[in-house]
């Protein structure tokens, strides 16, 4: 998977919890998680609120296998 795919992917998800008015109950109260790479030597996780998630992911690249964890 391309980064820009990811970036597309992740795009799609923030703007349709936003369409359907879930991001305010999102940014406060769920855990997401991106893993890439599980089990591989450059196994990466970023944890945190929809906002946290966001904000780290907005200049970074990410290249490989992707798993989005959304977590109550």
């Amino acid at each position: 998977m391309t980064s820009e795919v990811v970036q597309k992917l992740l795009q799609w998800l923030f703007y349709n919890l936003r369409l359907y008015g879930v991001q305010d109950i999102f940014c406060i109260m769920h855990n997401f998680v991106i893993a890439r790479e599980i089990s591989k030597i450059y196994e990466e996780y970023i944890r945190g609120k929809l906002k946290e998630v966001k904000e780290k992911l907005k200049n970074k690249k990410l290249k490989g296998e992707i798993t989005i964890v959304l977590r109550s």
